[in-house]
């Protein structure tokens, strides 16, 4: 996960946080509403976004390969948060918990 800002000089900046400050940061754009969303199209590589990620999480688990998804959300003050991740099985919820599509990568096309 990688979350930059722009600086005064032009270049950005990474911010780095906990896991548990996620929701906090995604609080900061306007609504959690992707503006890109990639489903099993090209690999993500975040090795590619900048020399050092916000986040990183990785399972040693020997599954969760099958499918990918890359998400992009953009701040009103130049600030992007970009996430990667491999599953095999997701399960989207809303605030209120209901459930977002059928779990599966199609599911992510009715994002609302």
């Amino acid at each position: 996960m990688l979350l930059t800002r722009p600086t005064d000089d032009g270049k950005l900046a990474i911010e780095r946080f906990e896991e548990a400050q996620l929701p906090l940061v995604v609080d900061r754009f306007d609504g959690p509403v992707p503006d890109d969303v990639t489903v099993d199209g090209t690999t993500p590589d975040p090795g590619r976004w900048a020399p050092e990620l916000s986040l990183e999480g990785i399972s040693n688990a020997p599954d969760g390969r099958m499918h990918t998804i890359e998400l992009t959300l953009d701040g009103p003050d130049g600030r992007r948060l970009r996430l990667a991740a491999w599953f095999d099985e997701a399960e989207l919820r809303r605030p209120d918990g209901s459930t977002v599509g059928d779990g599966g990568p199609s599911g992510f096309s009715i994002l609302d």
